[in-house]
């Protein structure tokens, strides 16, 4: 009896012990400051923005992609409180995306709760609303647990009315480029510049538009007609089509709330090339002669190539040959002469580039070429 009450009360103590072990590994594992993955040493959730309008700031931030988030807290404080402390203005519920049956990237809270407009101090300075963000697990425990410590991730804002808008046009076609203009555009008295974002239109997809140039206007002169455009040379090839945003911002920073809109390269022929040598090598007693023509490469990214054409005895343009991009130069050292009315006389001789991207003419595709260099004597 003895032997069995020892063997259940070892038996009863490796169970007691193992559950501790269990308890106390599943608490250290779920505060090990290197596991990216831990509630409750990852830290505040990124991806923090804010986009400030009329009396409202509209605060975004990434999901922690954790599980066990129940909830986000958003927090704000005033630097024109005499102690700006961050006070709790509202919270966000963890948010499954329906399509993916995962946590949603973006989560978006609108803050319209006492906010001022255009909130400077007594020297004219700029106060700001600052934001952090928090989340809970489903312990009820919240990260960061003093939101008030030095080292969160915070933003900063000031709300103001925004200015109108401007309307754009696009001008006249250039190859590989697009120009927006907004010369019309009447600038309110606390303009401080325009952004203009741009992204690529791809079919079937959302076009992510990103900061493309930012046209600060000088403080002290103040906006001029000459200032409201925007050349966008970043294109690769002709047919591109972008879709664009351009807004105005003011001194707090708000933008206007500007329509996107898309334009596409036009399908221009590139630039004529540059001869940079053209020489006839005459020979006595000899029916030919000698040609050496050097060009310049073309600047354009979509070059594809060059041709080179001569003229025959009946005015017309032939093809003499086709170089790759990389070519830039010809030479012939046996070239026959031509006949002209009653004149024998050396050929002139024509170069084009074209690009990658060909057009369609009477019901035909061909290369889109350049205005052509003439060669002659």
């Amino acid at each position: 009896m003895r032997n069995y009450l020892g063997r259940y009360s070892i038996a009863f103590g490796y169970i007691v012990l193992i559950s501790l072990l269990i308890s106390c590994a599943e608490n250290e594992d779920f505060e090990n400051p290197l596991d990216p993955r831990n509630l409750r040493t990852s830290g505040s959730p990124l991806g923090l923005t804010l986009s400030p309008g009329d009396s409202r700031i509209v605060v975004s931030w990434s999901g922690a992609g954790l599980e066990g988030v129940t909830k986000y807290k958003v927090y704000r404080r005033f630097t024109g409180d005499p102690v700006p402390a961050f006070q709790l203005v509202g919270e966000i519920d963890f948010k499954l995306d329906p399509i993916t049956g995962r946590e949603v990237k973006v989560y978006e809270y609108i803050d319209e709760s006492g906010l001022e407009n255009d909130t400077v101090d007594a020297f004219d300075s700029q106060l700001y609303y600052v934001y952090r963000i928090s989340y809970v697990d489903s312990d009820g425990k919240e990260t960061p647990a003093d939101i008030n410590i030095d080292g969160i991730p915070e933003a900063q804002a000031t709300p103001s009315l925004a200015p109108p808008p401007p309307e754009v046009m696009i001008g006249a076609p250039e190859d590989l480029s697009i120009k927006l203009i907004w010369s019309s555009y009447q600038p309110p008295d606390d303009i401080a510049g325009y952004r203009i974002y741009a992204g690529i239109v791809i079919t079937g997809e959302q076009p992510q538009l990103t900061l493309l140039a930012d046209k600060k206007i000088d403080p002290i002169t103040g906006p001029t007609s000459g200032e409201q455009f925007y050349v966008d040379f970043a294109f690769q090839g002709d047919n591109v089509t972008k879709a664009y945003k351009v807004v105005a911002y003011d001194k707090f920073g708000v933008e206007s709330a500007s329509k996107v809109f898309q334009a596409t390269s036009p399908n221009l022929p590139p630039a004529t090339p540059r001869i940079r040598l053209k020489k006839y090598t005459f020979f006595l007693f000899k029916p030919t002669y000698q040609i050496d023509i050097r060009w310049d490469k073309n600047p354009e990214p979509d070059i594809k190539g060059y041709r080179l054409y001569t003229l025959n005895e009946n005015g017309i343009w032939v093809t003499r040959k086709t170089f790759g991009k990389n070519t830039t130069s010809y030479s012939k050292s046996d070239e026959r002469y031509i006949v002209v009315g009653d004149n024998i006389e050396p050929r002139l001789y024509s170069l084009v580039a074209f690009d990658k991207t060909p057009r369609r003419e009477d019901g035909k595709i061909i290369d889109d070429e350049s205005e052509p260099a003439i060669i002659e004597p």
